[in-house]
Formats: C-alpha cells, sequence, structure tokens
C-alpha cells in the first residue's frame, strides 16, 4: 500500500481515499437498506397477519360465550317477547361467528393452523348448533326441564371444548407471534453487528490511509528540507575555504 500510494500523485491519493470512503459509506446504506426492509417486512407479518388472528379468534370466544349466556337467559323466561329478543340476539351473533370463522379461514395459511380452524368448525356445526337447535326446540314445546338437562349435560360440555379448541388456536398463533418477534430480534442484531463492522473497517483504513498520505507528503519535504541544510552547510564550508585563501 505505501508503495503504492509513493507512486500516486497528491491529487489521485485523495481521489483514491475519497473513493474507498464513499464505498464503505455505499456499503453501510446498502446493508442498512437492506436489513431494515426485512425487519419491516417481519413486523408487517406480526402486525398485518398473525397478531389480527388472535384477536378475531378471542372476539369468537366472546361471541360463543354471549350465546350461551342467550341460553340461558331463554330459559329462564317465560315471556313470549323476550324469548323473541333473546332468538335474534342469538341469531345475530350466529351471523357475526360465521363471519369471524370465515375471516380466519381467509387469514390462516399454514396446516397447522387449518386443521385447528376445521375442528371449531366441525364441533360449531355439528355438536354446538345442533344442540342449540335442540335445546330452543323442547323449551318451545314447553319442555323446559328437558333443555335445561340438555343445556347442563351435553351443551356445557360442548361450549367449554369448543372454546378449547379456540384457545389452542390463539395459543399456536401467539406462538407464531413470539417466534416472528424473534427473528425481528435476530435481523436487527445482525444488522447492528455489521454496522459495527462496516464502520470499524472503514474508521481503520481512514486512519491508516490518512497515515499513510501524510507520510508520503511529509517525507518528501524532510528530504528536501535535509539537503537544503546540506547545500547550506556545503556552501558555507566554500565560503569559508574562500576566504581564507
Amino acid at each position: 500500500m505505501n508503495k503504492f500510494l509513493s507512486n500516486l500523485k497528491l491529487g489521485k491519493k485523495m481521489l483514491f481515499g475519497f473513493g474507498v470512503s464513499v464505498f464503505f459509506l455505499i456499503v453501510v446504506i446498502f446493508t442498512g437498506i437492506t436489513n431494515l426492509s426485512r425487519v419491516n417486512n417481519e413486523v408487517n407479518i406480526i402486525t398485518d397477519e398473525l397478531f389480527p388472528k388472535t384477536e378475531i379468534s378471542n372476539d369468537l370466544i366472546e361471541i360463543i360465550n354471549e350465546n350461551s349466556i342467550i341460553i340461558r337467559n331463554i330459559l329462564l323466561t317465560d315471556d313470549i317477547k323476550t324469548k323473541e329478543v333473546f332468538y335474534a340476539k342469538f341469531n345475530k351473533n350466529k351471523e357475526l361467528a360465521t363471519e369471524k370463522i370465515n375471516l380466519l379461514k381467509k387469514k390462516i395459511k399454514d396446516e397447522k393452523g387449518i386443521q385447528l380452524l376445521r375442528k371449531i368448525k366441525e364441533i360449531r356445526e355439528n355438536e354446538f348448533l345442533p344442540k342449540y337447535l335442540k335445546i330452543i326446540g323442547l323449551d318451545k314445546n314447553n319442555d323446559k326441564k328437558g333443555a335445561i338437562e340438555l343445556l347442563n349435560l351435553e351443551f356445557n360440555e360442548i361450549t367449554e371444548r369448543m372454546i378449547n379448541s379456540i384457545s389452542e388456536l390463539i395459543k399456536y398463533q401467539t406462538e407464531l407471534v413470539y417466534k416472528e418477534g424473534n427473528n425481528v430480534q435476530k435481523t436487527y442484531d445482525n444488522l447492528k453487528l455489521i454496522l459495527i463492522g462496516v464502520g470499524l473497517v472503514s474508521l481503520i483504513f481512514v486512519i491508516s490511509f490518512g497515515f499513510l498520505v501524510t507520510r508520503n507528503i511529509i517525507e518528501p519535504v524532510q528530504k528536501v528540507k535535509d539537503r537544503m541544510s546540506q547545500l547550506e552547510t556545503k556552501c558555507l564550508t566554500n565560503l569559508e575555504n574562500g576566504l581564507l585563501l
């Protein structure tokens, strides 16, 4: 490097150093943009894909709990108009639950998530809703005792299994959120190490290059200075010799 710099003129030396410094700067910028783009994509996966599934699943549990309370309220009242209000509320919640499940179906793409959602749908369609209709049928036929027994012996157990199935889906989605969060942290840590590494290399280069350029400038000047001193000494010596003669 020192020999290479010695063969260059001062302007070319400065141009070379500036060019290398710009190169390192470009490396830092490119690395930063690339890794920040990765961080942005991973954060979007969490905020736009994974976390909304957890929210939808929690909404589904709230709807199921509310409908379970509505069924109990239906059996507790003998007022026909009040029952009709509860029927309408249950049907509205049923439609809302269907929308939530269809939304989850659109968002969930991985195999395990699809299996967990399928389990929820099977319990709802094959057990939860049919048992609800049966309870309502018994109540409308004035068999309140049979409806209450069905509620306590079977419907509550089905509701609990359905909520547990949704909770499994929430747990799985939460695990995916944590996993993606760890990926974001790893990307950030890698970016930090890369930027520190490139920064240190750049700093070492600038300091080394500055030292070499300075030395290459000072050495010729020092040689000229030494030569001038020698000439000055020689001239004085010759002058003295001439005066003596």
